[in-house]
């Protein structure tokens, strides 16, 4: 397989306060092959989140290197790290951000609506996403008429539907029972088998189910890359 994501001395400091620094992530080095799911674990404060967000060209590294299919992004302008992330990249947020007054056909249609596409690709790439999701039969609920699995799934659908070939899941998760969890997982393990790559943050325990397939499991301390682990199941 190839390398789909490399990362090399990757390090990300916030200002806090006048005279305070926040150290975020320190020296990360990090490889990611294509079609692979990889755990990003680890307490709150780690690091997870940050690194996350970086990795989908939502912030950028104060020092270090951020290369995603071969191109480097750590600095890149603000047009082309957009025009990266809306072509490649898709995110679920950990709170969903959905829209409270739209229906879920509106919210997965929103990464569209400056495209070039016409009405009716529009219309295809959303219904194709909801379907992906399981959550077509509810494209006019609008977001308070939905459980919190199924505004779950429109989040998911909305990351889908420009057909990333990187999906981002922060905490996917954490709002979800155990019949919501176990969903997702076999959704995100057919996404593997269409070709995704695909980096999950989770500390919850459920992702270890069986599910879904775990290719490497990069827990992070104090903004640092504690342990990396293969699972046995992997073979390589």
């Amino acid at each position: 397989m190839q390398t789909f994501i490399e990362v090399s001395d990757l390090s990300k400091v916030f200002q806090s306060g006048k005279n305070m620094t926040v150290n975020a992530l320190r020296n990360i080095n990090l490889s990611v092959v294509e079609n692979s799911c990889t755990l990003l674990q680890g307490a709150s404060g780690s690091g997870k989140t940050t690194l996350l967000s970086i990795l989908a060209c939502l912030e950028r590294p104060t020092t270090g290197q951020l290369f995603i299919q071969g191109k480097a992004l750590s600095r890149a302008n603000e047009s082309l790290l957009a025009s990266f992330r809306q072509q490649n990249i898709g995110i679920v947020f950990q709170n969903y951000y959905l829209l409270p007054q739209a229906t879920a056909l509106q919210n997965i249609a929103a990464p569209l609506l400056n495209s070039s596409f016409s009405r009716k690709t529009i219309q295809q790439h959303v219904q194709e996403a909801a379907e992906k999701a399981n959550i077509a039969h509810k494209l006019q609920a609008r977001t308070e008429e939905l459980s919190g699995g199924e505004q779950q799934r429109v989040a998911i659908a909305r990351a889908l539907v420009r057909k990333p070939s990187l999906l981002l899941a922060d905490e996917p998760t954490a709002h979800l029972d155990t019949a919501n969890t176990q969903s997702l997982l076999s959704l995100f393990q057919n996404l593997l088998a269409e070709g995704k790559t695909i980096i999950i943050t989770s500390h919850d325990p459920r992702i270890f189910s069986g599910a879904l397939p775990i290719h490497q499991i990069i827990t992070m301390a104090d903004g640092g890359i504690q342990n990396r682990t293969i699972p046995s199941m992997l073979s390589v």
